[in-house]
């Protein structure tokens, strides 16, 4: 739903230059009558001005393979061409191409604009569209409207990120780490210490570079490996690289970061080369790529005022600096402030419009039933009791009447802190999409399942995944309810070796199979929490199994003084013993 179709776009702001297609858009004009033909003649030279290259399209052999964006303008006049419509938006859909169609909006035209001798054509055309192509449709009012849309539009214009792989020479516990990450889902799994925290860190670095004030040095010189230590105590460092290839749009790229250590490691020279064709200028991102760390959920009511309304709207480095400094950034008052603003903006629409529903109503809502899946909790939003700093209420099962934010459990503010943020993320990032959720993303996620239930573990990759399809994912976990919603392909286990680690792809495949099967298999831990009872269980078993019952019962007794006699394993060797006996007389 596109909530902010009045931008906020000055006079002569441009969109960042750089070498990708982004920049370079496609136009069609369906017009007639010879004023707005004049008019709109001026579109192309006031969006190169605003750092726009447009391309008109005359027929369907027109549209070019590398602009991904097409812009339809349909005011309320028509000509021969209109009929191309239709070819141009199956291209589009056939080669991946977004398109916008803007609508001259009808409280906005005069019959200066309006070509009476064809407004039946055009009303036809019109419904059409509104039938097949709602989502894609937006309402100007003028032509500076228009101007200030599609310059917004081309800002917001998301390319496909996709990350493929990391390549870590010499980095944390890595000498040599390769990491071929899965388009949809990649997941980390190892025990505390193995480094999965370094490998994200690192993997969020390659994707900006280190040329960001925000980025703290001392976290960077952390990625330092460790070459020797001598008898004076004395460090000596490896030097560092991180290689990462990506790809936008499917046109491939690299980027490569150094790390040289310098004065004995207390400090680090770094070198960034390659394309960085994720960034859109210095500061902001083709498309949303997010980083979170462990630390997640926090609040902090006397910092609320101060990191809140920070202002952002379009991708930007500040989305990931916070992994990559390990640093929590406050990102449920954040969320909190968003939920306000959005309350007090439907608020005054709906005293001005009492029957409507606006669209800020209902990104509200789809937040909150997002979080009620991924807990299975239902959770609505109530009212804001305070501005600044925010103070949100919800009901809840256990609330019916309502509770704040900031009173409930650690593992629902660990939801607002990344799966609220994120939702709050993509709405400010595509302003001007009808589907948010359906929109291009990159999420890195630290240890996924801190705070939460069991149950929340096992719902909440399916949920995003299934609400965010256009989304890839970068996560850490130590849980096996989440290994057991993947495959093979996603998952990359670290393993202590003697003074290194390993990392290697599984041969047993989680997907679906018993919790038990995968802490065995894939995470070294017997289904027991206490290894004495395991090893009592099996010799209880093999005592049966070898007819060695007298013995066999008297460690069974021994079992029932520690564990609940109705064990399903204490049962099944009863059993055993008891056939053995009968068979036996």
């Amino acid at each position: 739903m596109a909530l902010f179709q009045k931008t906020a776009v000055e006079k002569g702001d441009i969109v960042s230059k750089s070498k990708s297609s982004a920049n370079k858009a496609h136009i069609f004009r369906s017009f007639s009558m010879e004023r707005l033909i004049r008019e709109y003649d001026k579109l192309d030279q006031v969006l190169q001005q605003r750092g726009i290259e447009c391309k008109n399209i005359e027929k369907k052999e027109d549209l070019d393979d590398e602009i991904t964006i097409v812009f339809i303008i349909i005011p309320f006049d028509i000509n021969e061409n209109s009929s191309l419509i239709d070819d141009i938006i199956e291209i589009c859909g056939a080669r991946q191409k977004q398109f916008h169609i803007f609508f001259h909006s009808r409280e906005h035209a005069t019959g200066d604009t309006m070509n009476l001798e064809k407004i039946n054509a055009v009303m036809e055309l019109r419904k059409k569209l509104e039938n097949k192509f709602a989502d894609h449709i937006i309402f100007y009012e003028s032509f500076e409207h228009l101007t200030d849309l599609i310059t917004e539009g081309m800002r917001q214009y998301s390319p496909l990120i996709r990350l493929s792989s990391l390549h870590l020479t010499n980095i944390g516990h890595f000498s040599n780490l390769i990491i071929a990450m899965d388009e949809h889902v990649t997941c980390l799994e190892g025990e505390n210490g193995t480094g999965k925290t370094t490998i994200l860190r690192a993997l969020a670095l390659g994707i900006i570079g280190s040329d960001h004030s925000k980025i703290d040095r001392e976290k960077i010189k952390s990625l330092l490996s460790v070459k020797r230590l001598d008898t004076e105590g004395s460090i000596e460092f490896e030097r560092g690289k991180i290689e990462l290839d990506y790809s936008v749009d499917g046109e491939k790229f690299t980027h490569i970061i150094e790390l040289n250590p310098v004065d004995q490691g207390r400090d680090v020279e770094i070198v960034d080369t390659g394309d960085f064709q994720t960034l859109s200028g210095k500061y902001n991102l083709k498309s949303l790529v997010m980083g979170f760390p462990q630390t997640r959920g926090e609040m902090d009511s006397n910092t609320a005022s101060e990191v809140v309304f920070r202002g952002l709207t379009s991708p930007h480095v500040d989305d990931l600096i916070p992994l990559i400094n390990n640093r929590d950034e406050h990102h449920v008052q954040s969320f909190s402030a968003w939920i306000a603003n959005l309350d007090n903006a439907a608020t005054q629409k709906e005293r001005r419009h009492p029957d409507s529903d606006p669209g800020e109503r209902k990104v509200i809502r789809e937040v909150f039933e997002i979080i009620t899946r991924v807990t299975d909790h239902l959770i609505a939003f109530k009212t804001v009791r305070q501005a600044s700093p925010p103070d949100i209420w919800v009901t809840t099962k256990d609330a019916p009447n309502g509770i704040s934010l900031n009173l409930l459990s650690q593992g629902f503010k660990v939801i607002m802190g990344w799966v609220g943020y994120f939702v709050q993320r993509m709405v400010q990032s595509y302003a001007l999409s009808k589907n948010f959720a359906k929109e291009n993303a990159v999420v890195l996620i630290d240890e996924i399942d801190s705070y939460l239930h069991p149950k929340w573990q096992a719902r909440l990759l399916q949920v995003m995944q299934e609400h965010f399809p256009g989304t890839q994912f970068v996560i850490s976990s130590h849980s096996p309810l989440i290994l057991g919603s993947l495959k093979t392909e996603n998952i990359y286990l670290l393993e202590f070796d003697e003074d290194k680690v390993n990392c290697y792809q599984p041969s047993f495949n989680p997907y679906g199979a018993d919790t038990n099967r995968i802490l065995d298999l894939l995470m070294g831990q017997s289904e027991r929490a206490i290894e004495r009872i395991s090893n009592l269980l099996k010799e209880y078993s093999d005592l049966a199994d070898s007819g060695e019952l007298d013995k066999a019962k008297r460690i069974g007794e021994e079992i029932r003084q520690l564990i609940d006699p109705e064990d399903p394993e204490i049962l099944k060797t009863d059993v055993l013993i008891q056939a053995k006996e009968f068979l036996s007389t």
